[in-house]
Formats: C-alpha cells, structure tokens, sequence
C-alpha cells in the first residue's frame, strides 16, 4: 500500500496492489484465489473503496473511482466512475406467518435460512 492510504477495521486486501490516497472501507475483501491460481487486484490513487465490498479478481479499480458501500465488483471499474453491484432488496409483507406455516407442514423443519429459493423474476409475496 502507498502512502496515505486507510484500511483498517476487518479488510483483507490478498494479492492486491493499493495506490495512494485510497480508502478502503470496513469489511472490503479482495477475492483472488480461484480455486487454481491467484489472481491480483489493482486500487488505483485515490479511489475510494465502500464499506463491505467484495473485489472479486482480476479487476482494477481506476484513478479517482468509487464503489458504493455492500457492491460485490466483478469488473473494471474506470477512473473517475461510480460502481454499484448489490443485488435489489425484495421486501415481502406479511410473509413470515405464511412461511412458518410452510415450514411446519412439511415432515422437514429446517431454518427459514435454509430454505431454497426458487429462481423467479416475479417478486409475488405468495412465491418461495
């Protein structure tokens, strides 16, 4: 890392080369190692990395760029530009009655964490 660069509160930063003046926010990891090889990540000078992101390498983060907080970066980001990778929050109102009463009926009690989701593009709150 260069000078005048912060990364502090729980970041790993593996296989990275950092530039200077970046930020790196609280809980950003750099995902570099693919199961059979290592693959780098470059933060350019004076960009600034949102808290909680996931890098996923290869991939350079451009001069003066920014990524908002929670993104998972899969590409380049250009310099001067703004990433955003999150996925849509899908809010479904009155569900958790329905699904706790899924879950009893079925011989199975798993968690409603361990439930798996069917893929849909719908957002019907009677879908799971």
């Amino acid at each position: 890392m260069d000078a005048h660069t912060k990364a502090k509160h729980l970041a790993y930063l593996g296989n990275a080369t950092i530039g200077s003046r970046v930020n790196i926010g609280a809980g950003t990891i750099t995902c570099n190692h693919n199961g059979v090889q290592k693959h780098e990540t470059v933060v350019q000078n004076n960009a600034y990395i949102g808290s909680n992101n996931t890098l996923i390498a290869p991939l350079t983060i451009g001069q003066n760029a920014f990524t908002a907080a929670g993104s998972t970066i899969t590409e380049d980001v250009p310099q001067n530009c703004l990433s955003i990778g999150r996925a849509r929050q899908i809010n479904k109102e009155n569900y958790v009655q329905k699904l706790l009463e899924k879950l009893k009926a079925s011989s199975k009690s798993p968690s409603p964490c361990a439930i798996k989701v069917k893929k849909s593009t719908k957002s019907s709150e009677n879908e799971l």
